[in-house]
């Protein structure tokens, strides 16, 4: 072997990758990094390709499905991002890559932009669309509110209510408002009041905090609740300058809990002054509409003549139409009666039986010209028929050989008509009156004609 031949086992590409990736995964389990997406592009497999960058160096990274659709944002080149993964070398290329589970945003502004990119989703979707906007009843019976029982947003709400409209019926479902747990309990509170309340609207409301505070109303799922709820919801979550998800999703939006409860309710006072002014408005209508009758009724009363005189002119009238129906009845029944006689004359003229006699005559006759020149046709073919005989018998050949004549044959059964048919030494049949004789021809004559 050469001097310079290691002493040390030579080892694959394929082992050597795989002994760096065994120290690798032995030493760096798992790792948050952090950096700068510059690229990012997830492929109809489902994987998503990205670069981490920071000044000094760059990184190629992988997120396999189902991750990328998992995320709770959508990456962008440009974004500031924390990615947790391991280290790993790719065998085919030899590419030394970050193979990622989790992608998060960092920075000021992380849940600002994951509201922002689900709020544009949900709306190029059109779960915020007017036309799904359902009316609040003015006057709702039943008032389901979901909320924290603890919280103060619940207390303003319900006084409100209840000064405004102290007869109200409310149903309260105990949610948290806050906390991981919160956006599924607050989905649950909200479909056990509208499948089981018996309510007419329901209020979501809130107190108000930080973005991190109302984050469980920016959830979809309870945006999607509040989209298909069988009855109207009212948002009151916040104050009037937060702005969550559940508003969008909602059919109406109040700035705050005791804005929703004004929504709501309606002042006995205000109720009273509006039926107190609708009962004015009323009368006033009706005092025009009566001086209104009145004038027309005077006015009438100076166009309506004496009643007998009216009743005598009615009286001439149907005296006049009286007679003039009489004459007009004895004309029209005497032309019904001159067309009934005519009727009934053509009816007898027509009378099937005379017609039924001629025509049983006319067969009568027809049968017995028929049956008579059947006759004469069946004489005549009888008579036809007595004279076949004869003729057959006159032209019979056997009729000839009676007479001493005989039919020579030849062995295949023709007839022999000329002694040039046949030649000398040839065997024939001589059919004869009675019986056949079986002659050889020893000499041929032929004969001129």
């Amino acid at each position: 072997m050469p001097r310079d031949y290691p002493e040390t086992p030579v080892v694959s590409v394929a082992d050597f990758v795989r002994q760096v990736n065994d120290v690798l995964r032995s030493n760096v389990p798992g790792v948050w990094v952090e950096g700068e997406l510059s690229s990012y592009k997830v492929w109809p497999s489902g994987h998503a390709y990205f670069t981490l960058k920071d000044r000094d160096a760059v990184l190629e990274a992988v997120m396999f499905a189902p991750g990328p659709r998992q995320l709770r944002f959508q990456p962008r080149a440009g974004l500031s991002v924390i990615v947790h993964g391991r280290p790993d070398i790719y065998p085919a290329r030899g590419q030394f890559k970050l193979l990622a589970d989790r992608i998060l945003p960092q920075g000021e502004g992380i849940l600002q932009l994951q509201f922002q990119q689900l709020v544009e989703r949900l709306r190029k979707e059109g779960l915020f669309d007017d036309q799904w906007k359902r009316p609040i009843p003015p006057f709702p019976e039943r008032i389901g509110v979901v909320t924290s029982v603890r919280g103060a947003a619940v207390r303003d709400f319900l006084r409100t209510l209840f000064h405004r409209w102290p007869g109200a019926a409310v149903v309260l479902a105990d949610s948290p408002v806050q906390g991981a747990d919160a956006p599924l309990r607050l989905v649950h509170a909200l479909h056990d009041l509208a499948t089981h309340g018996e309510v007419d609207v329901i209020a979501l409301v809130r107190g108000g905090g930080s973005l991190e505070d109302l984050w469980a109303f920016n959830d979809e799922n309870l945006a999607r609740a509040i989209r298909s709820c069988p009855v109207p919801v009212v948002t009151g979550v916040g104050h009037e300058t937060d702005t969550t998800i559940a508003d969008f999703a909602a059919d109406l939006r109040a700035s705050t809990p005791t804005q929703a409860a004004m929504i709501l309710s309606r002042s006995v006072a205000d109720v009273s002054d509006g039926v107190r002014k609708r009962r004015q408005a009323i009368v006033r209508t009706m005092q025009v509409r009566l001086q209104d009758a009145r004038l027309r009724a005077q006015a009438a009363s100076t166009r309506i003549a004496d009643p007998r005189h009216l009743f005598a002119g009615r009286r001439r009238q149907i005296t006049d139409a009286s007679g003039l129906l009489e004459r007009l009845l004895r004309s029209r029944l005497s032309g019904w009666k001159s067309r009934t006689i005519t009727a009934l004359e053509r009816v007898q003229a027509a009378d099937p039986r005379k017609r039924l006699a001629a025509q049983h005559r006319r067969a009568s006759d027809l049968r017995q010209i028929l049956i008579r020149s059947a006759e004469r046709l069946l004489a005549e073919r009888r008579r036809r028929f007595g004279e076949l005989p004869a003729r057959l018998d006159a032209m019979s050949p056997l009729k000839v050989l009676s007479r001493g004549y005989s039919v020579l044959t030849t062995a295949a059964g023709q007839a022999v008509r000329s002694a040039t048919e046949v030649r000398p030494g040839e065997r024939l049949t001589a059919r004869l009156h009675h019986g056949r004789l079986d002659v050889e021809v020893k000499t041929r004559y032929e004969e001129s004609g």
